[in-house]
């Protein structure tokens, strides 16, 4: 009876560990997936207002993005880009018959000659906002009304989580192909500073949940380091994704690599209770945490609108009247680089 007592106290105490701990979506690409207009309706951005007046009412009718799975991008690091890994490394939406949701495609073409490593990062079309993007627009509310900036974002849980602090687990639901590639994630915290999670081995066939734990969790109170640190206003729990990335040994294959992603969740800690009565919202009064998060949004939204429409321009530039076709005449590639058939003889 002393022993079973025992062991009864023994597991109380080790859930007792657990108790604080939350999980939250970071994102789930079946969410994600675009309307009649190509776009994903709650995530979209109308980047227009950094148009100047060279173009058409429809021309500007047109500058918008989302975080529609196609519009995301994936990029090769300098020493492994090229006409044509350029060409073929992308994202797309797909559909899964065992997930029965749309989940991301990716396919990279990494270098097929040389010893070098590689890799090829996942990022979505614009950086994850920390509010709401509308607000610039409408900008904030001047009759006193007390809003949460932070929880009212539609970015919440696609592609930010709120109130973090310590990250104990992290978990990716991906497909591999038996590629002996590694994938890690991306996550940003406030200040830019970002932590790279490695995830492991893609040298697997189907369906996978990989897991990573942090190795740094501490599970009682007093093995923490401990430090006390200015609360308001320089406390903005949350964490962003900033990207996936996927390795390539030099040692490994290279040429076409394909791989899809269904979700991100986390596992952390709380950065600060919200289960007890505020006695003054500081936020309420002063909106330091608001202006600073809203200058700070407004900068990257001008530079990725100031991008975006010079992207559009160059679009409309280009050639569409004759099906595009790839290398241009009769070129071939060999070992990424595109050469003349006479040359390859």
């Amino acid at each position: 009876m002393k022993r079973i007592s025992a062991l009864s106290g023994i597991a109380l105490l080790f859930a007792a560990s657990f108790v604080g701990a939350e999980e939250a979506q970071l994102i789930r690409f079946g969410e994600l997936t675009a309307g009649d207009d190509g776009q994903h309706a709650e995530t979209v951005l109308d980047y227009s207002v950094h148009a100047g007046s060279g173009f058409t009412e429809e021309e500007k009718g047109m500058m918008r993005t989302s975080y529609a799975i196609q519009n995301w991008g994936v990029v090769l690091n300098n020493s492994a880009r090229g006409i044509v890994a350029d060409r073929l490394t992308t994202a797309r939406p797909v559909e899964s018959t065992f997930r029965g949701e749309t989940v991301m495609g990716v396919r990279i073409h990494f270098p097929s000659s040389g010893s070098n490593n590689a890799h090829a990062t996942v990022r979505p079309p614009f950086p994850v906002p920390a509010i709401d993007p509308a607000i610039l627009e409408e900008g904030p509310a001047e009759d006193g009304e007390v809003r949460n900036y932070f929880d009212e974002n539609p970015f919440l849980n696609r592609g930010i989580v709120s109130n973090v602090g310590v990250l104990k687990i992290v978990e990716m639901n991906i497909r591999g192909l038996n590629f002996p590639h590694n994938v890690s994630i991306l996550l940003e915290r406030i200040g830019g500073r970002v932590e790279e999670i490695p995830m492991g081995s893609l040298d697997f066939d189907g369906w996978k949940t990989l897991s990573w734990t942090n190795p740094s969790y501490a599970f009682e109170v007093r093995q923490r380091d401990l430090r006390r640190l200015p609360v308001y206003p320089y406390t903005v729990p949350y964490i962003k994704l900033n990207g996936i990335r996927f390795y390539r040994s030099g040692q490994n294959m290279g040429g076409d690599f394909i791989a899809y992603i269904q979700d991100i969740v986390l596992v952390y800690d709380k950065a600060v209770r919200d289960d007890v009565p505020v006695d003054i919202d500081d936020e309420a009064i002063w909106n330091i945490i608001r202006d600073r998060e809203l200058a700070r949004m407004r900068l990257e939204m001008r530079r990725l609108g100031e991008r975006q429409v010079f992207e559009f321009a160059q679009q409309r530039l280009m050639d569409t009247t004759r099906p595009q076709t790839f290398p241009a005449h009769g070129a071939i590639p060999v070992n990424d680089r595109v050469t003349s058939p006479e040359a390859a003889n």
